[in-house]
């Protein structure tokens, strides 16, 4: 196989930023006449470009890796390339405990991306992996040129890269280098090549874009480079991310103001807001700052959303600061609220601090000001009922369209950034585009947890008693009991795929979805085996088997989570999953022939020995995890 026909995937992962190195690291291939495919398991050569800014990230980058690594059993992948900060950080690491790794691409290292593959397909077996760690300051930043892998409307810009920030709880600045600006002809090119390839929103990106300028130029130059932006034909709106509030000075809210393209949202990450855990941050601001800065901000812009975000749990944060902060929060009412965990990186300050704080006590002040958040969002929404707002639309809907021609559509409002914040749900009766501009009226709003993909997850688990009820009852005579059972679980069984589907499409994934998903499908399931144990119909055996599967694996998982890592799904039990599924369905058919019964049977039995042989290979494949679980 020539080099030059090889099929190349990209999977990224992390921030926006993250997004743009896969977007310039795909062109560089597809220039050098590599070809590019979204299906995975088809691909020669696979790229994980990761994130390793908190444990979370650490975990899902790891497990994106294992299931890459897959396709070399799996699929036709013959080379695997991790690259992004995880690479940067854990290079040795990755080569050492993931042998399916052919090759680790540092974030300075970008442009070596051609090389690196064309030497990893060309490498013998015995060959060693390949490893480029690059001095980051030595990376080319001038690179104009993208393969773009968002939907085309809408677009990111970085106009700058590493940070110099250094606060405490940050491995940011060792991942990524000291904060260097890119060129303003740079940036202008890139952006008017953007427009003229049908990008309506820009979405200006950095550590920290307030910062602009003051290396290439000694003075904060972001007012006057939005200035120029705006005079590109073609874009509608230019949104801020990631303003520093310290930097945010009245020439950029006058910039905001004035400019018309530009939109009234502003991304200020503050972390906290009482003075001493700033402080122990080493952050530059303090909370009379922020009170002043937000008070400047509505005043000249009194329509402006304001997006933060905050930590709970920083070492030494006591009950009163996070009161403090609580209360902030309260009497501030961001438009938009993210808040993390204090994550305990591994060479950074705040890792060797005292007072170090517990998991739960972290995750009990996340959900109380994640809940604080919650009403305050359902107030601002309601809030805007009545309103006329422009909406660029995402795409429409059709599980959600109930009234014959009328279309539904997600949108997104000025006052909503990609990927981050909500959607709007629009009523059409004439056919949409994504990317269109429209106005719209607010007739309604609901709480941001409860969007569709919720929503669906919770009609699975309001349909599990639903069936439960019409399966031990006689309410109805057979053969409809039989069928109407069939129904409600192939409903609530296909109500999986596609509250999944949806969330990752719309990017609406949300942690009570990531929690009660999965939650959803044992109770489904296990409702079913159990019914059919009840009835005679499986022999109960075979149902404390296949739910004590579930209990063992989910057991496991959490072992390694709690070690930073995260076990993906190996093919025995996908294996196990899929034949459990068709053998239920079959034996809730009214269908008696015995043949039906027959094969039924050997699939359920079939399921009962993937379920003991995928139990092993848990065990086999994470024999470390255990190991280490019991030392």
């Amino acid at each position: 196989m020539e080099n030059k026909k090889a099929l190349i995937s990209f999977v990224s992962l992390g921030c926006d930023k993250n997004s743009i190195d896969s977007e310039i690291m795909l062109k560089l291939l597809a220039d050098h006449h590599y070809e590019i495919t979204k299906y995975d398991e088809e691909a020669d050569v696979i790229v994980v470009n990761t994130c390793a800014f908190i444990n979370d990230a650490k975990e899902e980058s790891i497990n994106t890796i294992i299931e890459m690594g897959g396709y070399k059993e799996d699929g036709n992948c013959k080379a695997l390339v991790v690259t992004g900060c995880l690479a940067q950080r854990y290079a040795d690491d990755i080569l050492r405990e993931l042998p399916e790794v052919d090759a680790v691409v540092g974030t300075g290292s970008y442009e070596k991306i051609v090389q690196v593959v064309d030497e990893v397909l060309a490498k013998k077996e015995e060959t060693a992996p390949v490893k480029v760690l690059d001095p980051l300051e030595e990376r080319n930043l001038e690179v104009t040129d993208r393969e773009i892998i968002t939907p085309g409307y809408f677009e990111y810009l970085k106009i700058a890269e590493g940070c110099n920030n250094h606060c405490t709880y940050c491995i940011i600045p060792k991942l990524r280098g000291r904060y260097r600006s890119r060129s303003r002809e740079a940036i202008l090119k890139e952006a008017k090549a953007l427009a003229d390839s049908g990008v309506k929103e820009l979405m200006i990106v950095a550590q920290d874009i307030t910062k602009y300028g003051i290396d290439l130029y000694e003075s904060y130059r972001l007012p006057d480079l939005l200035r120029e932006l705006c005079r590109i034909d073609g874009l509608e709106w230019i949104r801020l991310l990631y303003c520093y509030p310290e930097d945010v000075t009245d020439e950029l809210i006058e910039v905001m103001a004035s400019e018309e393209k530009i939109v009234h949202y502003i991304d200020i990450p503050i972390q906290h807001c009482s003075d001493t855990v700033l402080k122990r941050m080493a952050r530059h601001h303090n909370k009379q700052m922020l009170c002043e800065l937000l008070e400047k901000l509505r005043s000249r812009i009194p329509d402006i959303a304001i997006r933060t975000t905050l930590i709970t749990g920083f070492p030494g944060e006591t009950e009163e600061e996070f009161t403090e902060m609580m209360d902030f929060v309260r009497e501030n009412r961001f438009d938009r609220l993210g808040v993390f965990k204090y994550s305990q990186e591994e060479n950074t300050a705040a890792a060797l601090m005292k007072d170090q704080i517990d998991e739960d006590v972290k995750e009990e002040r996340e959900a109380k000001l994640m809940e604080l958040q919650k009403d305050i969002s359902s107030e601002i929404s309601a809030s805007l009922i009545g309103m006329e707002l422009t909406a660029l639309i995402e795409g429409r809907i059709p599980e959600e369209e109930e009234e014959e021609g009328v279309m539904v559509y997600s949108a997104r409002t000025w006052r909503d950034a990609p990927d981050i914040d909500g959607f709007i749900f629009i009523t059409s009766d004439r056919e949409l585009n994504s990317g269109d501009m429209v106005r719209c009226r607010v007739v309604g709003s609901y709480e941001y947890d409860l969007n569709i993909a919720n929503r669906i997850t919770l009609v699975r688990v309001v349909l599990v008693p639903v069936f439960a009820v019409l399966y031990l009852t006689d309410w109805l005579a057979e053969p409809v009991k039989s069928w109407v059972c069939l129904a409600v679980f192939l409903i609530a069984s296909l109500s999986d795929f596609v509250d999944g589907q949806l969330a990752r499409r719309l990017h609406i994934v949300t942690d009570f979805g990531k929690f009660m998903d999965p939650l959803a499908d044992k109770l489904l399931v296990a409702t079913a085996l159990i019914c059919l144990t009840g009835s005679g119909v499986i022999p109960a055996w075979v149902s404390v088997i296949l739910i004590g599967r579930e209990f063992v694996i989910s057991g496991f998982r959490l072992i390694a989570a709690e070690k930073g890592v995260v076990i993906a799904a190996g093919i025995w039990g996908k294996a196990k999953t899929m034949t459990q599924m068709i053998a239920v369905i079959m034996l809730l058919s009214p269908i008696t022939a015995l043949w039906f019964r027959v094969i039924a049977l050997v699939l359920l039995y079939a399921s009962v020995a993937l379920s003991l042989i995928s139990v092993a290979d848990y065990m086999v494949r994470n024999k470390a995890v255990l190991e280490d679980s019991g030392e």
